[in-house]
């Protein structure tokens, strides 16, 4: 399989030259970074590490969706809000990013800085595989 070379998504909006190339070997993502550092701020927020219902430590990372709302990026897959947020309520249920085009149920919900899995069966692979090995070829 031949690589794929990545850049930043701030390229054009802040010309940064931080730059990777993923390949598979032996049936191993590889990730490696030909130009790491950025010329700007990080585009994602990581809150403290926490436990999620499936009693792995895992963190809250929330990224930019390509229309400025947050996501976040959980178990391989993003989610974006399903409603707003509701005055006096603590929680806030967030569906599978890609509910519409792959017609995906799954659900998680938050709750100040937790995670529950909702609806854990999604109807597509990850659309960022957890099980990737960042190292250099």
């Amino acid at each position: 399989m031949d690589s794929i070379n990545w850049r930043c998504s701030n390229f054009r909006k802040d010309n940064c030259k931080a730059r990777a190339i993923t390949k598979v070997i032996d049936g191993v993502e590889v990730v490696k970074l030909s130009s790491k550092y950025h010329s700007h701020q990080p585009d994602y927020l990581v809150s403290n590490e926490i436990i999620g219902n499936h009693n792995e430590k895992s963190s809250i990372v929330y990224v930019p969706s390509k229309r400025g709302t947050n996501l976040i990026l959980y178990d391989g897959n993003t989610y974006t809000p399903n409603d707003k947020i509701q005055p006096g309520h603590l929680s806030r249920s967030w569906k599978c990013s890609q509910y519409y085009r792959q017609k995906c149920k799954a659900r998680i919900v938050t709750k100040n800085d937790t995670i529950r899995v909702a609806v854990a069966m999604h109807t597509h692979e990850p659309m960022f595989p957890v099980s990737m090995k960042y190292d250099y070829f």
